[in-house]
């Protein structure tokens, strides 16, 4: 099951990827990880359904903030990136 963010499209897990997917996403029991084809976390949907950027620090451990994200880039407006990250969060926590 794909989620869409901006137009970019995920795939659920690595191994579900094509060309299509910009990456993946795995998610949790109250949030999704999202990451790059090679692996990388770059962004979070926290349980409040808040998106956010994450950023590996030099000693190991996560940043959060409200960046844009690169591979995501930004929404045309608030209100609709407040739809889509909804969206997106209720489709990967669907069992």
């Amino acid at each position: 099951m794909d989620i869409s963010l901006n137009g970019k499209v995920f795939s659920r897990g690595p191994k579900a990827m094509t060309d299509r997917h910009a990456g993946f996403y795995r998610g949790h029991k109250h949030s999704v990880t999202i990451s790059t084809r090679a692996g990388l976390k770059v962004a979070v949907i926290n349980r409040h359904g808040v998106l956010c950027c994450a950023t590996q620090l030099d000693d190991g451990k996560w940043w959060y903030s409200f960046a844009d994200i690169a591979l995501i880039g930004s929404f045309d407006s608030y209100s609709s990136g407040i739809e889509q990250v909804q969206a997106a969060r209720e489709m990967a926590l669907r069992v």
